[in-house]
């Protein structure tokens, strides 16, 4: 039983890893005008903040820098995968909400890794 938890959490990661890589990549039907940028900003963040949250719950609480790392460099090769894309425009700050979604992702994930574990006082 507890296998079957596992690999189904390592589906529901890849899946939503596919999921993040089709949605960088196809091109959305923003138009021009007022807070575009800013919803898309948000929207990379939200992706990738969900895409570090699911692959750091889906190792059940085994943290490793290298998966942060490898997490860093995936968002980043996504928006210079966009470069080739006629249709998607490249954004720097794209990149920087991708890494700031995996990081504070990460960082809620530790917290409350650390809240769960901290020993009452007096014990």
């Amino acid at each position: 039983m507890f296998n079957l938890l596992i690999k189904f959490r390592f589906h529901i990661m890849w899946t939503y890893i596919a999921i993040v890589i089709i949605l960088l990549t196809a091109p959305l039907p923003f138009e021009e005008g007022y807070g575009t940028e800013k919803t898309a900003s948000v929207s990379h963040f939200l992706m990738f903040f969900l895409l570090g949250t699911i692959v750091e719950f889906a190792h059940l609480f085994l943290f490793d820098k290298v998966r942060l790392v490898r997490l860093l460099i995936f968002s980043i090769i996504m928006e210079t995968i966009q470069l080739a894309l006629p249709y998607r425009v490249f954004d720097i700050i794209d990149v920087g909400m991708n890494v700031i979604g995996v990081v504070v992702s990460y960082l809620v994930i530790v917290a409350t890794h650390s809240l769960r574990h901290k020993p009452i006082r007096g014990q």
